[in-house]
This record gives structure tokens, C-alpha cells and sequence, in this order.
């Protein structure tokens, strides 16, 4: 496993939506650094097909796992999306659903809020079995208090979030400044992208400047990582 160098500046970037756009991601494979992680989507329509082609080319997978979340029902979380207001068995039968659609994955990514207070202990159980598996958690959810990283510090589970969303990577955009000021201030910092035919090739040469600044690129597991204690 990739250990995170604590004297050295470093970024952690995770592409959104692999496995949704067959051209997408196929690009994202073939252009991106293999220190880049990739969200997949349940959704996928050949998920196990996506992960193993991204970890053959030394990327990690982190598997999305659509929830309620404040904004439902403006947000929906699909088909298979995990719910508050349902029964046990309708959300255990949709996470073994979600977790069987692929293997190998380093851990799962989720937007979690207290939306899921409304059936707490069904969610901290659900949390505990995915801890257990020894998979890490990446809080997709960046302004408010996350539900599942309190259960993650407590089991020791690899546990991070991320900082910024890029919708468009230009280096004259807020967010890219504010991915560098974060650099500055903290040492790193840790950025989910939305793929786009245009952002892809614009972050492949970003962060190709980046490391010309050297700046590391590190997968999400690294930052997960130095937060299991």
C-alpha cells in the first residue's frame, strides 16, 4: 500500500462516475496518473469489467454508494439507493446488491448527512459491516457533519473526505485556487472531479504541473490511511 509522505505537499484526486460512460472511462484509464482513484458507479453496466481494467493500469476503485440525503426526494439515489424510511430487509437486500457489483474495491464513498439519524441503527449496523470488512470510507459530503466517519474513527477503519469539487478543472476557476490554497495551508488535500470529454485531458495536464511543483499525487487510500489510528 501507498504510504503518504507527511514532509511532502501532496494531493489525493478521486474521478467520479467510472463505469458510467464507456468512452469516459476508458479515457480515464489510458490518461490519468495511475496515483488517481476512481469513484465507480454501481450503476455501471459491467462494474466488475471497469474495476478490473483500472486496477490492471494501478488505479484503486472506490465504490459509490447512493443514499438518502436532505435533498430527497430532489436527489434521488436510484433504483437501489439505501433509504431511511424502509424496512431492514429493503435496505439489506439493496447493499448486498451494491456490494456485490464488483470486487476488489479499496473501500466505499458516500454522501452522508443526518438524514439518516431517522433510522440510525439500521445505518451505524450497516456501517459496522462494512468496517469490519476492512474497508475504508471516503465522505463524499464536505459542509456538514458526516454520519459514517465517527463509526469509521471508532472501529480504526481508514476514514477521510474530500475538500473540494472540481466541475470544471481550469486554474483560473475558484475551486481549482482554493484545491491549491488548501496545498499551502494544510500540506494537502483531497478533490472529487466530474469527468467530462474536456476535464479529463485538462486534469491530466493540471496535474502534470502540479508535479513539476512537487506536489505528489496520492490515491485516496493513502489520506484514508493516515486517518486509521
Amino acid at each position: 500500500p501507498f504510504v503518504l509522505n507527511q514532509g511532502r505537499p501532496f494531493i489525493a484526486v478521486a474521478v467520479e462516475q467510472f463505469g458510467l460512460s464507456n468512452a469516459l472511462s476508458e479515457e480515464m484509464i489510458a490518461a490519468l496518473p495511475s496515483s488517481v482513484s476512481f469513484i465507480l458507479t454501481p450503476y455501471s453496466q459491467s462494474p466488475e469489467k471497469w474495476t478490473r481494467e483500472a486496477r490492471t493500469d494501478g488505479h484503486e476503485v472506490w465504490l459509490h454508494l447512493p443514499m438518502e440525503n436532505k435533498n430527497f426526494p430532489l436527489e434521488d439515489p436510484g433504483a437501489k439507493g439505501l433509504l431511511t424510511r424502509v424496512s431492514l430487509q429493503y435496505n439489506q437486500d439493496r447493499i448486498q446488491w451494491l456490494m456485490g457489483r464488483t470486487t476488489g474495491y479499496a473501500g466505499v464513498a458516500a454522501y452522508t448527512d443526518d438524514t439518516l439519524d431517522n433510522a440510525g441503527q439500521m445505518f451505524k449496523n450497516m456501517a459496522h459491516d462494512l468496517f469490519k470488512r476492512g474497508l475504508g470510507f471516503l465522505e463524499l459530503n464536505r459542509e456538514e457533519t458526516s454520519f459514517f466517519e465517527p463509526i469509521a474513527e471508532e472501529m480504526h477503519a481508514p476514514h477521510t473526505e474530500v475538500q473540494s469539487y472540481i466541475d470544471v478543472v481550469d486554474p483560473q476557476r475558484p475551486a481549482i485556487k482554493k484545491a491549491l490554497e488548501q496545498i499551502d495551508a494544510q500540506g494537502g488535500t483531497l478533490v472529487v472531479v466530474r469527468p467530462s470529454p474536456r476535464n479529463i485531458p485538462a486534469l491530466k495536464r493540471w496535474l502534470e504541473s502540479l508535479q513539476k511543483r512537487g506536489i505528489e499525487i496520492v490515491p485516496v487510500s493513502a489520506v484514508a490511511a493516515a486517518n486509521n489510528y
